[in-house]
């Protein structure tokens, strides 16, 4: 349950999960060596920076789901993710009342595509 009170403005800053890691100008990651190479994402959480988050991946569209280590990095979260030969990595993640699921939030392609 959450409770806040509205400022004048009427703008509630409410925590938010913010994602980074390097993808090509199509949101396209490079398989690189293969199914299997590590990606490194970072996960940062707007408004509750000390809320640890729980990360989960899917490459089949949400169907099914496996969990991630996430491990803190300075101010940040990070987590090294197994991309698969190629295809599209979902990400679920939660955190300080946040629970955020983004299907296809990238897609991988290898270097012989």
């Amino acid at each position: 349950m959450w409770n806040f009170a509205v400022r004048d403005d009427g703008v509630v800053p409410l925590p938010s999960i913010r994602y980074r890691t390097p993808l090509d100008a199509g949101a396209t990651a490079d398989a690189g060596a293969g199914a299997g190479a590590g990606q490194e994402l970072t996960l940062t959480v707007d408004r509750a920076p000390d809320s640890r988050p729980s990360l989960q991946i899917s490459y089949d569209d949400g169907k099914t789901w496996t969990p991630v280590t996430v491990r803190r990095k300075g101010t940040e979260w990070a987590a090294t993710l197994k991309n698969p030969a190629s295809g599209f990595v979902s990400l679920h993640a939660k955190a300080a009342g946040v629970d955020q699921t983004v299907i296809r939030a990238y897609a991988v392609k290898s270097r012989r595509s």
